[in-house]
């Protein structure tokens, strides 16, 4: 019987190469300017505002010929607004997210977006399965940023400001979560290389 990949060789190779050159130009952006190993979370800190401020370019870059058109705020405007947010559940007015800890909604404003954490389900799979919630918040953070990039025109097709995105197939799951790894993996490389260059320990191990 032949393996059955959810991610095609071709894919593969797109969205490893999307990824690294989207962390690549956004790091080398002017006022920015930051190595990809700020993006790991910090204590007390799950999702960094350097992460943050990454997630922002993103939405500005991918959304880069709708602003100003078809609904959406003029490029001038988007770049004050909250791009890409973290919302709490108590915030959609929901008791819960279907059993997961994240789900990507569109934000107040179209090209706008937020991903809505379940904090109470999160705290209940740590203690579960003896993970950091920390950790999980920034590995869901970045996997929503994943559909995003890779999905976004499908899981909010027709789907209005301040609603929820598609279920998203197994596919498209698999997918964020490859980006969710690479993009992790680009992030502990240079932490283990910034850590060799300035002749400190590495311990890029214990990360995640």
């Amino acid at each position: 019987m032949d393996a059955q990949f959810p991610v095609s060789l071709s894919r593969l190779s797109e969205i490893t190469e999307r990824t690294g050159s989207l962390i690549y130009q956004i790091c080398s952006f002017p006022g920015f300017g930051v190595y990809p190993n700020v993006f790991l979370p910090k204590p007390g800190q799950p999702i960094s505002n350097e992460l943050k401020e990454f997630a922002d370019y993103v939405v500005l870059f991918e959304q880069q010929n709708l602003w100003g058109s078809e609904g959406y705020p003029e490029l001038g405007i988007a770049v004050t607004l909250p791009l890409f947010q973290v919302s709490d559940i108590r915030s959609v007015d929901r008791q819960d997210l279907d059993g997961y800890g994240s789900w990507l909604y569109h934000g107040a404003y179209l090209g706008t977006y937020s991903v809505v954490f379940d904090g109470r389900e999160i705290t209940r799979l740590a203690a579960q399965f003896g993970n950091s919630p920390e950790a999980m918040q920034f590995r869901l953070f970045v996997h929503e940023l994943g559909h995003l990039i890779f999905h976004r025109e499908k899981i909010f097709r027709d789907i209005p400001v301040n609603e929820r995105a598609l279920n998203a197939s197994a596919e498209f799951e698999a997918e964020a979560w490859l980006f969710a790894g690479i993009f992790t993996g680009l992030c502990i490389g240079d932490n283990s290389y910034q850590a060799k260059i300035l002749g400190q320990p590495d311990k890029s191990f214990l990360i995640l």
